[in-house]
């Protein structure tokens, strides 16, 4: 317990201190369901969570570009947004997006 709240002190990363405090109130001897209200996610991220902790401890908690959604653009695409950003001087996020969908119909 102490090592846990030692990394909830000194993480910078906020997704690790939420799920460090669920793993805390996993200790305590809350529920899955409780220990994930605390920190205000639902009990299926709670689970994930809890096997990512059981598998590879800390390790296995924290986040790693890349794991997320697969891009709905082909390399191909994103080479040609990049220029098209530069030479349509596209520079807000609506602006882009509205770019993506009328060229390739992507949202």
């Amino acid at each position: 317990m102490d090592e846990i709240t030692k990394i909830i002190h000194k993480s910078m990363e906020s997704e690790v201190v939420k799920i460090m405090i669920f793993i805390k109130s996993l200790y305590e001897s809350k529920t899955i369901k409780e220990s994930a209200d605390i920190v205000g996610y639902g009990y299926e991220s709670g689970l994930r969570w809890l096997d990512k902790w059981n598998e590879k401890g800390l390790e296995g908690i924290k986040y790693k570009w890349g794991e997320g959604r697969p891009s709905k653009l082909t390399e191909d695409q994103k080479k040609e947004l990049k220029e098209d950003m530069l030479n349509l001087d596209l520079k807000t996020t609506k602006q882009i997006k509205e770019h993506i969908h009328n060229k390739w119909g992507i949202d």
